[in-house]
C-alpha cells in the first residue's frame, strides 16, 4: 500500500524551516507529517482511528452503483492541506465526514444527516444509513476561509447529491460565529445521483468574488456540472425547533437557501424516454438549481425532491442515460476572457469499463449580450489513439497558471486602472496557456493547452489537439503532476520522470526515480515483514507506484516530492554551484567529487553528473544516427539524379563552366540528332544510309562494321561522283542507334584524351611533342577508310576535339593549337594508308562480327600470328 494523498507547503527558497509535507493514505485512513529531511513529527500517530471501508461491510458488491444492487458504495476518499490537515469519507451507506486539524491531536466526526424533515422550510427528510461520502475537498489556503468569513473550509458530497459546507472556524479571534468543524451550509444539487467531484478556488480574492466569477463547481454522476459564483450569508432569523443539532442541521439549509447552484445545460442528462414536460425529462432538479422561472410551492417540491432521494441506482439507470462515478473534473479558474469569465471546466470520463475509452469536454463561461452565462463546448481529442484509458490527470498549478488577466502583474505595471481591462495581455508569447495532462494505462502522456480559444458561437463544437504526446517506459501512468516548465510523471513500477512539454528534447530531461532501485526493492520487504496484512492486501501490489505527485508553485524553483509506496522523495535543483551556498563543510562534501589526489579537477563524472552526461551522449547518438540517415538520403538522391541526367559523368571535380559547356554540347547533339531524324521520316534524308539492292541489303545486315564502314565510303563516293544526290529508293535501317552508340564512344573517348592532354601539358612541358604523335595515333586509328569519310570524320573529330578542349578550361590558344596539330597529323596518317580498314577487316576470322581489340601498327606492319590457342605473341 501506498501514500495516495500528497500536499506540500514550499514557503520561501531561503526559509530552512520549508518546506513541510503532508501525506495520507486513502486504504487506512491514516495520515502524517515530516519534513525535507524525512523527519516525522508526532501529528497523526496519536489518533488511530479505525474506518469502516465498503469492500469489507458489503463484501462482493459491486462499487461505484455499477451492480444491480439498491446500494452505492465506493473506496473511501480522502483530502489533505498542509495548514489545515485531513478530510477523510467513509464511502460505505452510513459513512460519516472525519475531520483532523493539523494543530489537533484528535480528529473529529463532523455533523452527519439528521432523520427530520421540514418541508414548509426547504429542509428534505435524508436517511443518513443511506448515504455514503462520495467526494471531500479542503482549502489549501486561507484565500476561501478568508472570503467566505470562515464559513466554507471543507466540503463534501453525499451519494443522495447533497453538497456540505464545514467551518474550520472564525478566521479571527474577534468573530467566534463558527466553530472548529461547524456545518455552515448544504445544499441539494441532484437528488438520487451522487456528487462524485468537488473543487473550489485556492486563489480566491474579493476583487473576483465582486466580479461575479465562479468559485465553486460539482460534478455528479451522470455527468451533470454545477457552478457556484456567490458566497453564501448568514439567516436573517434565528429558528428555535428543539435541540442545537436540530437547529444546526435546519440553519445549514437556510444559510445554502441565500445562494442558488446554477446548472450548465449541455451537460444535462440523458432521458432514455423523453417526454414533452421538460421537469420530467430533466428530472426533479431543485429550481433554484435549473433557474426555472416559474413560481413552485416549495413545500410540494421538498416532498417530491424526498421522493427522489430513495431511488436505488438502479432506478436512475433506468431512467437516465452515462452514470459513470468514476468521472474527474479539472477546472480552470485563472481563465479570463477580459469581461470577468473564461472559467474552463473539463470533464475526464476513464472509460475504464469493458470496451470503453476515454474522452474529454471542456466548456467555457462567456456572458452573452444579456450579461447571461452561457458555455461554448470543445472536444479535446486524442488524435489517431483509439482505445485510451485514463488512469492519472493533472492542471498545471502553478502561480502564473493560477492568476487572471486583470490580476497579472506585467497588465498592472502597464495601466495604471487595475479595473480596465487591456486585450494586448492575451496576446503575449504563449497566450497565458495552461496545460492539462491526462496519463493512460499503456504508459502515455497527453498535453492539451486547456485555454485555447473556442467558437464564438456556443452552437458549434470544436476540437483541441493535443500539444504534445509523451511515450513513457512506465506500464501504466499512476500519477501526473505539470508546471510552467516540465511535467513529472509516476509509473505503476516507480519510475518517476521529468520530461519538457514543449519537446526540446525526446528523452526525459532527469529520472527522478528509477523502477529497478534497489533501496525501493529493499524498504518494501521490510515494510512486507513489518506488516504482514499488506500480503494479503491486493493494494500491496501497488505499493512500488508513484502514487501521488507534488510540485513547487513557483516554476523557477525546481523541487518536488513523489510518493512511492510508503515512502517519499524529495528533490531541489538549483542553477546556484555548491561555493556559493552552504557551509564550509557542505562545500568540501559536494566539490568532493570533482577533484582528484593531485588536487586538481579532473575528467571523471560521478552522481547527477554521471547521469547528465549520459544523457548527454544519448542525446548525440541520437542525433548523429538522425544525421547519418539524412546524409545517405542525400547521396541516395544524388546518385538518382547522376544517373537520369548525367551529371556525374565528367568527374566530381568538375566546375560549373565545365558543366554548362558540356550541357551545351549535349543540348547541340541532340538538336542535330532531331533535325536528322525528322529529315528521314519526310523521305528527304541524304545520309540516311546506303543505297543498296535487296542483294546489297542482305549483304550489309551479315557484313561486319569495317565492311559497313566500306560500303557506305563506297556509296557516298558513287553519290558524290555523279554531283546529285537522289533520295534512295528504299530507305534502309542500318542500325543506327549502333552507329550512334559507337560514334559517341568514340567522341567521348577523344575528350577525354584531349582532356588529360591539356592537363598533362600543364603539369609537365618536356613531353608535349611526344604526347602530340600518341594523340594523333589515337585519332587516326578511329577515323573512316576513305578520303570523303575521312574527313566528314576528321571534321566531326575537330568539333569534338575542339568542344573537349573548351570543357577541360586552361589555356584557349595552346588547346586550339593542340587540336590543330592532332588534326593535320591524322588527316596526313589517313592519307599515306588508305587500306588500313580493307586490310585489317582481311585479318577478321570468319563468323566474327567485330575485329580484334589490338589493332594495326601506326606504320601499317601486320600482327604476329599466335600459336596454337594460347595467347598470341608480338613479333617485331
Amino acid at each position: 500500500m501506498g501514500c495516495s494523498s500528497l500536499h506540500a507547503d514550499f514557503g520561501n527558497l531561503f526559509d530552512k524551516r520549508k518546506p513541510q509535507f503532508i501525506h495520507g493514505l486513502d486504504a487506512t485512513g491514516s495520515v502524517t507529517s515530516s519534513d525535507r529531511k524525512g523527519k516525522f513529527d508526532s501529528w497523526g500517530f496519536i489518533d488511530r482511528v479505525a474506518f469502516r471501508h465498503f469492500s469489507e461491510v458489503y463484501p462482493g458488491y459491486s462499487q461505484w452503483g455499477l451492480g444491480p444492487t439498491d446500494i452505492i458504495g465506493l473506496p473511501n476518499v480522502m483530502d489533505v492541506s498542509q495548514p489545515y490537515g485531513m478530510v477523510y469519507g467513509e464511502g460505505t451507506p452510513g459513512g460519516f465526514v472525519f475531520h483532523l486539524a493539523s494543530d489537533e491531536r484528535h480528529g473529529r466526526y463532523l455533523a452527519p444527516f439528521l432523520n427530520v424533515g421540514y418541508p414548509e422550510l426547504g429542509v428534505p427528510k435524508i436517511h443518513q444509513d443511506l448515504q455514503c461520502v462520495c467526494s471531500v475537498w479542503m482549502a489549501k489556503s486561507s484565500s476561501i476561509p478568508r472570503v467566505s468569513k470562515g464559513a466554507v473550509g471543507i466540503l463534501a458530497g453525499s451519494s443522495s447529491g447533497v453538497v456540505s459546507a464545514f467551518s474550520f472556524g472564525s478566521p479571527t479571534t474577534r468573530d467566534n460565529r463558527f466553530d472548529r468543524g461547524q456545518l455552515t451550509a448544504r445544499w441539494l444539487l441532484s437528488p438520487g445521483v451522487p456528487i462524485v467531484s468537488i473543487v473550489a478556488d485556492d486563489n480566491i480574492t474579493d476583487e473576483r468574488r465582486d466580479q461575479g466569477r465562479v468559485w465553486a463547481v460539482a460534478l455528479n454522476a451522470l455527468g451533470e456540472i454545477f457552478y457556484l459564483k456567490c458566497f453564501p450569508s448568514e439567516a436573517s432569523e434565528s429558528i428555535q425547533l428543539g435541540s442545537k443539532e436540530v437547529v444546526e442541521e435546519v440553519t445549514a439549509w437556510q444559510y445554502g437557501q441565500s445562494v442558488d447552484w446554477n446548472l450548465i445545460w449541455p451537460t444535462l442528462r440523458s432521458n432514455r424516454y423523453p417526454t414533452r414536460d421538460r421537469h420530467d425529462s430533466t428530472g426533479p432538479l431543485p429550481s433554484a438549481v435549473t433557474g426555472d422561472s416559474e413560481p413552485r410551492n416549495i413545500t410540494d417540491e421538498t416532498r417530491m425532491m424526498e421522493a427522489w432521494l430513495h431511488k436505488s441506482p438502479v432506478e436512475i439507470k433506468a431512467d437516465f442515460k452515462a452514470w459513470d462515478m468514476r468521472r474527474s473534473l479539472k477546472v480552470d479558474f485563472g481563465g479570463d476572457d477580459g469581461h470577468h469569465s473564461g472559467e474552463g471546466i473539463v470533464i475526464i470520463e476513464p472509460g475504464l469499463e469493458e470496451g470503453g475509452s476515454a474522452k474529454v469536454r471542456r466548456f467555457v463561461r462567456r456572458l452573452n449580450k444579456t450579461s447571461k452565462d452561457e458555455f461554448g463546448l470543445s472536444r479535446l481529442v486524442f488524435g489517431p489513439y483509439k482505445g485510451i484509458q485514463a488512469t492519472a490527470s493533472a492542471v498545471d498549478l502553478s502561480n502564473f497558471a493560477n492568476t487572471t488577466a486583470t490580476e497579472d502583474k506585467w497588465h498592472r505595471s502597464q495601466n495604471g486602472d487595475p479595473s480596465s481591462f487591456d486585450s494586448s495581455v492575451l496576446n503575449l508569447p504563449g497566450q497565458r496557456g495552461r496545460l492539462l495532462g491526462v496519463g493512460t494505462t499503456a504508459g502515455t502522456v497527453f498535453l492539451w493547452n486547456m485555454r485555447t480559444p473556442c467558437p464564438e458561437s456556443s452552437s458549434l463544437v470544436s476540437q483541441i489537439r493535443p500539444v504534445r504526446v509523451i511515450h513513457t517506459d512506465s506500464p501504466g501512468i499512476a500519477s501526473l503532476a505539470i508546471s510552467s516548465l516540465y511535467v513529472v510523471h509516476g509509473g505503476e513500477e516507480g519510475l518517476v520522470q521529468a520530461w519538457d512539454p514543449l519537446a526540446s528534447t525526446l528523452l526525459p530531461l532527469r529520472t527522478l526515480s528509477s523502477r529497478h532501485a534497489i533501496n525501493n526493492r529493499r524498504r518494501a520487504v521490510i515494510a512486507a515483514q513489518q506488516n504482514p496484512n499488506q500480503q494479503r492486501n491486493p493494494a500491496f501490489v501497488q505499493s512500488l507506484a508513484a502514487s501521488a505527485i507534488c510540485l513547487d508553485p513557483n516554476p523557477t524553483n525546481l523541487r518536488g516530492v513523489v510518493a512511492i509506496g510508503g515512502f517519499l522523495k524529495y528533490w531541489s535543483y538549483s542553477s546556484v554551484s555548491a561555493a556559493e551556498e552552504g557551509s564550509k563543510s557542505q562545500k568540501r562534501r559536494l566539490n568532493k567529487a570533482t577533484r582528484t589526489s593531485g588536487g586538481s579537477s579532473g575528467g571523471d563524472f560521478s552522481g547527477t553528473r554521471r547521469i547528465g552526461l549520459k544523457s548527454y551522449v544519448e542525446q548525440e547518438i541520437l542525433q548523429r544516427e538522425i544525421d547519418e540517415r539524412e546524409r545517405r538520403q542525400e547521396s541516395k538522391e544524388e546518385r538518382r539524379m547522376a544517373g537520369r541526367f548525367g551529371l556525374d559523368l565528367l568527374g566530381h571535380d568538375a566546375s560549373e563552366e565545365e558543366m554548362v559547356a558540356y550541357a551545351k554540347l549535349l543540348s547541340e547533339e541532340q538538336k542535330q540528332k532531331e533535325t536528322r531524324n525528322g529529315s528521314e521520316d519526310l523521305g528527304q534524308s541524304t545520309v540516311a544510309g546506303p543505297s543498296l539492292s535487296d542483294e546489297g541489303l542482305k549483304q550489309w545486315q551479315y557484313a561486319s562494321w569495317p565492311q559497313r564502314l566500306e560500303m557506305a565510303g563506297a556509296s557516298s563516293s558513287a553519290a558524290h561522283s555523279r554531283g546529285s544526290q537522289t533520295p534512295t529508293p528504299k530507305s534502309v535501317n542500318v542500325r543506327d542507334g549502333d552507329d550512334a552508340e559507337v560514334a559517341r564512344a568514340m567522341e567521348l573517348s577523344i575528350q577525354e584524351e584531349a582532356r588529360r592532354s591539356t592537363s598533362s601539358r600543364s603539369e609537365s612541358t618536356a613531353d608535349t611533342s611526344t604526347y602530340d604523335e600518341e594523340l594523333a595515333e589515337a585519332v587516326a586509328r578511329s577515323l573512316a577508310p576513305d578520303a570523303t569519310g575521312a574527313d566528314a570524320r576528321a571534321s566531326s573529330s575537330a568539333n569534338t576535339i575542339s568542344a573537349a578542349a573548351r570543357i577541360g578550361g586552361g589555356e584557349q590558344e595552346d588547346a586550339d593549337d593542340e587540336v590543330a596539330r592532332a588534326i593535320k597529323l591524322s588527316l596526313q596518317d589517313t592519307s599515306s594508308s588508305p587500306q588500313v580498314s580493307s586490310s585489317t577487316s582481311e585479318r577478321i576470322p570468319d563468323g566474327t562480327d567485330f575485329p580484334s581489340l589490338s589493332s594495326s601498327s601506326p606504320e601499317g606492319t601486320s600482327r604476329g600470328k599466335g600459336k596454337g590457342k594460347g595467347k598470341g605473341k608480338r613479333r617485331a
